[in-house]
């Protein structure tokens, strides 16, 4: 017999205004610099926090000193499929600011390793709880971004941050909101 496959339990995130998430990355950028890297860059792409502690320097495409394109390596991905980001602006000065460690680690920890996701998530639930009151997770990140993002351009969206499903995209990261429905209208 073949048993149905449970439903997941859908997590109910609420909407936390930018000018909150930027105290909270100032502090974060004050307090552990290493870790407000991958935090910011997971918030500006929507990567998953594992595949964003696997990238390395190698992965960067540079025009002299600057960042262009970062590759997704196939095996770092949950999907198994490459890709690349084109950087610009806060993303690119993101990466540009990582060269300045000695480490192969794009986004490397106090000690120049790799960081664990463990110690990420554990940090970021731990000071967004201190300092604005709500304890959210990487993932909140992620969800922050395709809301805001994937009815702008769903497939540059989905491109930026490796999500391949869109039967996904519009289960969970598509919502009604007053302003898109007046915009609509």
């Amino acid at each position: 017999e073949e048993f149905p496959t449970p439903a997941g339990n859908k997590r109910d995130y609420q909407n936390i205004p930018d000018t909150t998430l930027d105290k909270l990355f100032t502090h974060i950028k004050q307090d552990r610099p290493d870790y407000y890297r991958p935090i910011r860059f997971m918030y500006l792409t929507g990567r998953r926090e594992t595949e964003t502690t696997y990238y390395k320097k190698k992965d960067v495409n540079r025009n002299g000193f600057n960042p262009v394109r970062l590759n997704i390596r196939a095996e770092i991905t949950k999907t198994k499929t490459a890709g690349k980001i084109d950087l610009s602006g806060e993303l690119a000065r993101l990466i540009k600011e990582s060269y300045q460690t000695k480490s192969d680690w794009l986004f490397p920890n106090r000690h120049g390793r790799r960081c664990q996701t463990s110690g990420i998530y554990k940090y970021l639930r731990e000071t967004s709880k201190q300092v604005i009151g709500i304890e959210f997770s990487p993932h909140y990140l992620r969800k922050n971004f395709h809301t805001k993002n994937i009815p702008t351009s769903m497939h540059d969206a989905m491109a930026i941050s490796g999500l391949k499903d869109v039967k996904v995209a519009m289960e969970h990261y598509s919502f009604s909101t007053p302003e898109g429905q007046a915009k609509i209208l």
